[in-house]
Order: C-alpha cells, then sequence, then structure tokens
C-alpha cells in the first residue's frame, strides 16, 4: 500500500473554484510503499525529446472511468496521440474515442518512448474537457 506521507504544493500556487483558471496547480507528493508494480524511475525529458504530430503519449492516473463513475482507486494508462504544443510551453494530446485522461487523473505523468532515448517523461496530466464527450 502506498499511503502520501506528504505534500509539498508550487509556491505560486493560486487556489480558484475554476479549474481552467488554475495557476500553479502542482506540487510533489511523498509517499511510502514504493513505485507501483510495473514501473520504474524514468528520466524527466530535455531538449532531444521534441515531439511530433502523432508521437504515442502514454497518459497514466488514477483518475475515474467517466464522469459520472465513481472513484475506483486503480491506476491505469492509456495510449493516444500528441498534436500540437501551445505557447509557451505546454502541449496538447489529440484523444482518441475513449482514450483520455478524466476527473482525479491531474498529476499523473506523460510518457514517450524515443528509440534513441527511451522512455521518458514528456508532462503532466492537467485539465481536460474530453471525458465528458468520450465516456
Amino acid at each position: 500500500e502506498r499511503t502520501v506521507t506528504s505534500a509539498i504544493p508550487h509556491e505560486n500556487y493560486v487556489e480558484t473554484d475554476n479549474l481552467s483558471n488554475a495557476i500553479n496547480d502542482i506540487a510533489v507528493l511523498v509517499f511510502s510503499g514504493g513505485i507501483p508494480s510495473g514501473y520504474s524511475a524514468v528520466a524527466l525529458a530535455d531538449n532531444s525529446a521534441a515531439l511530433i504530430p502523432e508521437d504515442i503519449v502514454t497518459l497514466v492516473g488514477y483518475g475515474r472511468t467517466g464522469v459520472n463513475q465513481p472513484d475506483s482507486g486503480i491506476l491505469r494508462e492509456v495510449n493516444t496521440l500528441f498534436k500540437s504544443y501551445y505557447p509557451p510551453k505546454k502541449f496538447l494530446v489529440m484523444s482518441l474515442p475513449g482514450k483520455t485522461i478524466c476527473i482525479g487523473d491531474s498529476g499523473g505523468p506523460d510518457f514517450v518512448h524515443f528509440p534513441a532515448i527511451g522512455t521518458v517523461q514528456v508532462g503532466v496530466n492537467s485539465s481536460t474537457d474530453y471525458c465528458r464527450a468520450t465516456h
């Protein structure tokens, strides 16, 4: 069992009731219990990990499977496609039907496997409007 032992929010986090206006909405969680089965530590992407449209991005999280579904506490992953970058350093994945993040997946890692450098973390799940549309 993994238990969160502390949470360190971004020093400039601004709490808001509207998720689309969230600012610096990220934190580091320290937990006990080790890395989930089947996972291992990976490097963070550097400038050599440039995404191009149609790259497969693996999204990971503990979120719901639909907007009206209960939280199951099960770690899931889904493969979807990279679409484009938004300035300054955000990127958008193109959700395939039924292949997206949902409520509770925020903060989960996004991975890409590059043949030359291996699997790296390229991002963090944030918000989505697709959960309601695809489930």
